[in-house]
């Protein structure tokens, strides 16, 4: 799932991201209800097929801006904690490549940087999505 890049860490990945913000041609956000109980923890490789996930793709840059900036503002820290991915936000350029995915789990704190497990230390992604679907419901 790593977009490509030869980044170390989940803020690099990020600014990576952030470098080719130009590239970046499509957003496919993936979101499971919150209802929806699961047996197992849903990967986020599971989360883009799994048979009940919503998806919307984004070709807006300035959406696309503000998301990559959420996900930056929201300071994700590497951890060792496994993910059970509720919410997936994939950034892809206009040939189809991959250049980053971010995953964030039922509770604000949770989440995945590309292959990295992470701990997002602020709230900024979760407020985004949640005022994204919001407005996804009023329109």
């Amino acid at each position: 799932m790593n977009g490509g890049h030869d980044a170390s860490s989940p803020q690099d990945f990020v600014a990576s991201a952030l470098a080719r913000r130009a590239d970046i041609a499509l957003l496919t956000l993936y979101r499971i209800d919150p209802r929806t109980r699961t047996l197992l923890a849903v990967t986020p490789a599971a989360l883009e097929t799994f048979p009940d996930v919503r998806s919307d793709e984004i070709r807006d840059a300035e959406t696309i801006a503000a998301a990559l900036s959420a996900i930056q503002s929201s300071k994700p820290a590497q951890v060792d904690t496994p993910l059970d991915a509720r919410f997936g936000l994939v950034f892809a350029s206009r040939d189809g490549e991959r250049i980053l995915s971010a995953y964030k789990g039922q509770f604000a704190s949770t989440g995945q940087i590309d292959d990295t497990p992470v701990s997002y230390l602020e709230q900024a992604l979760h407020d985004w999505l949640t005022a994204f679907y919001a407005a996804q419901r009023v329109g």
